[in-house]
């Protein structure tokens, strides 16, 4: 009786550490993005194929054409090898619609081959977990203030 009851307690000590073990383990497998550009997207797609990325571009919303450019002079004059297609939500889309036309972070599952809308795209960001302004602008001045506090 004594010896059933101490491999009971045993073998639920062992049950609880494995189960700690695996979400531990499960937390730290999480991918981490990858920080790429998206010139390496663009000229190498098959290489980021299913990879999670981070990279910076210019979105731009549209029917049916949702999608990252390298430059706004790429997005003005329809330079399309130069973007990739991003794939958002409804809620996202809605979220987003302040961001249209401006420079975003993006973090995202990239799927390489024909993408978006009649496949136009070298590939398309999926499964998207962030997509925030980017807002650095090495063409302000830098307010003196900000200077002093940094001294």
């Amino acid at each position: 009786m004594l010896l059933d009851s101490m491999i009971a307690k045993m073998t639920s000590f062992l049950l609880l550490v494995f189960a700690l073990m695996s979400g531990c383990m499960g937390h730290a497998a999480a991918e981490q993005p990858r920080d790429v550009s998206m010139v390496q997207l663009i000229a190498n797609p098959a290489r980021f194929d299913g990879q999670s990325v981070r990279f910076i571009g210019v979105l731009h919303l549209q029917f049916e054409g949702d999608t990252v450019y390298l430059h706004h002079e790429d997005f003005r004059h329809a330079i399309i090898q130069n973007s990739i297609a991003i794939s958002l939500t409804q809620a996202q889309r809605r979220a987003a619609a302040k961001l249209n036309k401006a420079y975003v972070l993006v973090e995202g599952r990239f799927r390489a081959g024909a993408g978006g809308h009649l496949g136009l795209w070298q590939g398309t960001v999926q499964d998207v977990g962030r997509l925030g302004a980017w807002r650095v602008d090495r063409t302000r001045p830098v307010k003196s203030g900000a200077l002093k506090a940094a001294s």
